[in-house]
């Protein structure tokens, strides 16, 4: 007969004995005969507690083997988020040079417009100035023109009545 007691159970197995003891309890297994305090159990019960054991055992290695690739996971993915978060902070403080060198051209462009405008006012100012003056030359010479204008009127009326008694006779007239 190959009965076997939970210690040869758990030393075939390599585990401590609690663990085949907690695995009997929870599964509800029932011993085959008792020998004072010493628990047997038939080779069918040996073989079904043995395969449930193993199956945990896979189970847990499987549970282990996830949980090394979450945690592996969990490190890339916080080695990923650390640089970029890195590159995030390179990138942000490129930006904030950027930004302030665009300042900086901003100033200098306002300080140009502003050098423009005062010089654009000068020219306006200049320009009213010219025309006034224009203006006062063109009126200077409009009086001027009808000076001579009545001025030569009245020499041509004047070399009318000089001429002789015949010529202003016998003046032809135009139609």
């Amino acid at each position: 007969m190959s009965d076997k007691t939970i210690k040869q159970i758990a030393d075939y197995l390599g585990c401590p004995k609690i663990r085949v003891y907690r695995y009997i309890k929870t599964n509800h297994i029932s011993e085959t005969y008792q020998n004072g305090n010493t628990l047997y159990y038939n080779e069918t019960v040996s073989e079904q507690i043995i395969s449930g054991l193993k199956s945990e055992e896979k189970q847990s290695e499987t549970f282990q083997d996830v949980s090394n690739a979450v945690q592996e996971r969990s490190e890339t993915f916080q080695n990923t988020n650390e640089s970029l978060h890195k590159m995030l902070l390179k990138q942000l403080e490129f930006m904030q040079s950027q930004l302030l060198e665009k300042d900086k051209q901003l100033a200098e462009k306002d300080n140009q417009i502003e050098s423009l405008n005062v010089t654009l006012n000068a020219a306006q100012q200049t320009q009213q100035q010219l025309t006034s003056a224009l203006t006062a030359a063109q009126a200077l010479h409009a009086g001027t023109i009808q000076e001579r204008l009545t001025d030569n009127s009245s020499s041509v009326e004047d070399a009318e009545e000089h001429q002789s008694f015949f010529k202003r006779l016998f003046k032809r007239k135009s139609y």
